[in-house]
């Protein structure tokens, strides 16, 4: 066994077959003790290992109808993750995180995936590696035609002893978690029949505490791998075994109303499994609880959706057209913190960076000389990692080409965004893309109706805040060559280059097209100038949108305000505690006369004449630069 077994293995190192990838295998089931021990368990076979749950990078290239199967990893959004340490839990650096991918690659998802469990699994000696991810026991299927090789083990185990270990408080408690237990175990029961006992095993947490033996052969036997349980158990850290006494605790932990609860409500799956009730029937007011709950449980979480239909008729009433909004601005001015405040709104789903709109546009991809789309901008969409964050799949863009004639690409875009917002059950959709602020006729020529909101914010505050920005701190020094020896003379100019020719076009644009909005005002006084926002848009003010970090907040130390989530805070940069006085002076001998547009008060109002001889030479040279630039992707 032991030779074959080694043969095996040699074989799946050497073989580029889909068969012999990984991941090898998926650990799925209800979170609970059971899957946490399975997985310490298989992780502990010298020839598997188990990686970290990976729903999370999936999850990015969902769309409605599940894993976009067109999706590919780039090197770009690789390295963002990177040193975002979203990789951390991989024990890997981010070095051998960027590794993955060569300098302009572009791979497939499923490939991606199996080269990082390949080298997770080098990085701890394992061969066959696979994953534990919850998640995947309600997708089973969009799974399997991803990995059509890879084997489900689906961990069970007894709902109730579950709910013991993490009871959650509130009204209907017992009742609700043993719906979602049993939805959640139906789903992977029902999927895995369909892919047969080759490609999906059940393993019975209580079954294991009863018969070790039996039942790790069976998994190492679905597995291919061998098996020597007395060596392997031994083998064992002591926080890998089961806990004595670990069936049936519920008996114990649970009262008489919540088992009946929980019985009344699963009862089906319970005998399904062999699992012992403990009252053969319930009480008539417990029955008539849980089909309330179970009424109130079929239903959507939260308000209910509003139908395509009806937000089509609510666009065509109000005379609203999408794109509806653009958020532009000098990048690190908080724009993000804008988006977030708007897309919290009921009326409006504000994305994140398109960044493809204008180039595309201009650079006449997939496009006809006059503008007309061509089957070619599928394609072409899917080659842009930033595309990914508008949900949608080549099936939904096949829709929007036109039956006959080639659509405009206005058109074109503008039911991508009509579908952005169907998909958040809101009538319209904006766009935060800040380096749009330099765009902003050719955007108002596609789009005459459409609004632009310019969030401005203090340049001195703005570079201190681009000088902590590791992730772009290369691409600044390529793009701007004196970045490099002056940078915040550089920084000076370049925020006077998004800034200063956005408020000239803005204001030929007009008030009822463009509006103007200071970080600083919106910090320190948040209901009111959003009030104010939403006056300007046409749309009535909503509480909701102070609200939109509620539930996101995540407290850790190494995380800024951005990927923290953090609610409106003012003061998170200060020029005038971290700027030198003389940095303040050079700064302001490049933008002061901007700084004063903007009523920002200036701390030297007339800086040296060797400071402003020098401050003339760097914004001549950026200016030479910057109009070198061409257009590019982000």
């Amino acid at each position: 066994m032991s030779t074959q077994i080694a043969e095996t293995l040699q074989s799946i190192r050497e073989s580029p077959s889909a068969f012999h990838r990984n991941p090898w295998f998926f650990l799925v089931g209800h979170p609970g003790p059971a899957l946490d021990f399975m997985n310490r368990l298989l992780g502990s076979h010298p020839h598997l290992g188990v990686a970290p749950d990976i729903h999370w990078i999936t999850e990015f290239f969902e769309t409605r109808n599940g894993i976009n199967p067109e999706s590919l990893m780039f090197r770009e959004l690789l390295s963002k993750w990177a040193d975002q340490d979203l990789f951390a839990a991989f024990g890997l650096d981010r070095e051998e995180i960027r590794d993955l991918l060569a300098p302009g690659e572009r791979a497939p998802l499923a490939e991606f995936i199996a080269r990082l469990l390949d080298r997770f699994g080098t990085r701890n000696g394992k061969s066959l590696v696979g994953n534990v991810v919850p998640h995947y026991t309600q997708i089973i299927p969009v799974v399997h035609a991803f990995w059509p090789q890879a084997k489900f083990i689906h961990v069970i185990q007894d709902g109730r002893d579950i709910y013991g270990t993490a009871k959650a408080g509130g009204e209907d408690a017992v009742t609700t978690f043993a719906l979602h237990w049993r939805r959640k175990v139906k789903q992977g029961r029902r999927a895995g029949r369909v892919l047969g006992p080759h490609l999906y095993q059940e393993v019975l947490y209580e079954d294991f505490l009863m018969y070790p033996g039996e039942t790790y052969s069976r998994l190492c036997t679905f597995l291919n791998v061998p098996c020597d349980l007395t060596d392997q158990w031994r083998e064992l850290a002591p926080g890998c075994k089961p806990k004595p006494g670990g069936r049936e605790q519920w008996r114990s932990e649970m009262s008489i109303e919540e088992i009946e609860c929980f019985e009344a409500a699963t009862g089906d799956l319970l005998a399904d499994l062999n699992y012992p009730r403990a009252a053969q029937s319930c009480r008539p007011e417990i029955l008539t609880h849980v089909a309330r709950v179970r009424e109130r449980f079929a239903q959507p979480a939260g308000p209910p959706r509003p139908s395509s239909r009806s937000l089509i008729r609510c666009r065509w009433k109000n005379r609203w057209s999408n794109p509806f909004v653009f958020v532009v601005g000098c990048p690190r001015s908080g724009t993000t913190l804008l988006q977030r405040i708007l897309d919290a709104h009921p009326q409006l789903a504000v994305c994140p960076e398109s960044c493809w709109i204008v180039y595309y546009y201009q650079k006449k991809v997939g496009l006809t000389p006059d503008g007309r789309i061509t089957p070619e901008i599928i394609d072409r969409l899917f080659e842009y990692h930033k595309f990914y964050r508008m949900k949608r799949d080549r099936q939904d863009l096949e829709k929007l080409l036109g039956p006959v004639k080639p659509i405009s690409y206005a058109d074109f875009v503008s039911g991508i965004f009509d579908a952005y917002a169907d998909d958040h059950g809101k009538p319209l959709a904006g766009d935060k893309t800040p380096d749009y602020v330099r765009k902003l006729e050719v955007l108002h020529q596609l789009w005459p109706k459409a609004k632009f909101v310019h969030l401005i914010r203090d340049g001195r505050d703005v570079a201190l805040s681009a000088f902590n920005w590791k992730r772009k701190a290369a691409k600044l020094r390529s793009l701007f060559p004196t970045w490099n020896e002056h940078p915040l003379a550089t920084a000076a100019a370049w925020w006077k280059w998004h800034v200063a020719p956005a408020r000239e076009r803005g204001r030929l644009l007009g008030p009822s097209t463009y509006y103007e909005l200071l970080y600083e005002e919106l910090v320190a006084q948040p209901e009111k100038e959003c009030a104010r926002l939403c006056e300007f848009l046409g749309l009535p003010f909503d509480p909701a949108m102070l609200r939109f970090h509620v539930g996101r907040t995540r407290i850790e130390p190494q995380l800024d305000a951005k990927n923290s989530w953090r609610p409106i805070t003012p003061g998170l940069r200060n020029w005038r505690q971290e700027m030198s006085l003389e940095d303040v002076e050079l700064f302001e001998a490049v933008a002061g006369d901007l700084l004063e547009e903007l009523n920002y008060p200036r701390a030297i109002p007339q800086p040296a004449a060797n400071i402003l001889q020098y401050a003339s030479s760097i914004q001549e040279t950026f200016d030479e630069n910057s109009q070198l630039l061409g257009d590019w992707l982000a």
